[in-house]
């Protein structure tokens, strides 16, 4: 299952939820973004139950892009409590992502 498509402002409402949330930043004209999402995708199933994954394209909506100073896509945050614990630039695969979600969740 995909990450779920949002805009700036549902990803602030879900990021103060405090449940661990995945936010990928990315455009659907970067190659690098469209490398990473299957590997994001892949990494991110074993724990759908433990954190939320959104994807937000900056392209349609850079606010949150800007409020984090993107420089670089894919950019991958993470959130944990509300406030951002932990980011990660560019593609990479699937392990390397599960490795990072699984950092964010404390395991």
């Amino acid at each position: 299952m995909p990450p779920r498509r949002v805009n700036t402002s549902q990803a602030k409402q879900i990021i103060k939820s405090g449940k661990p949330v995945v936010v990928k930043l990315f455009s659907p004209g970067c190659p690098s973004c469209s490398e990473a999402s299957p590997e994001i995708q892949s990494a991110s199933c074993p724990y759908k139950q433990e954190a939320e994954f959104l994807e937000i394209d900056i392209d349609q909506d850079g606010a949150l892009a800007d409020e984090l100073k993107v420089t670089s896509i894919p950019f991958v945050a993470g959130f944990k409590g509300g406030q951002l614990v932990q980011k990660k630039v560019g593609a990479d695969k699937s392990a390397a992502y599960e490795k990072w979600i699984k950092k964010l969740l404390g395991k």
